[in-house]
């Protein structure tokens, strides 16, 4: 039996098709990469939001007691300027 001839259309039409399966591939890995970098990023910007606000609470805590400190204290010293005023005559 002789050897089986193909044309080289039909050899054509073989490199294109492996060329269609390697590039669809090719396209699938860049799309699973590319998700997987937006995922990664998006988990650290939620990460860093959470920091964020747990930052901001201590932030608003801390005003909040200096706020009642500085109105103790301002009391405090505005009842001795009163004292010693009302003792100078000023």
């Amino acid at each position: 039996m002789p050897a089986k001839y193909t044309s080289p259309e039909a050899e054509q039409k073989k490199l294109w098709k492996l060329e269609i399966k390697q590039l669809t591939k090719a396209l699938s890995k860049v799309d699973s990469d590319t998700l997987a970098a937006v995922r990664s990023s998006k988990k650290e910007l939620l990460a860093a939001q959470k920091h964020t606000a747990s930052l901001e609470k201590k932030h608003e805590q801390l005003r909040a007691r200096m706020m009642g400190i500085r109105v103790r204290e301002t009391a405090k010293i505005d009842r001795r300027l009163g004292v010693l005023k009302g003792r100078c005559g000023l």
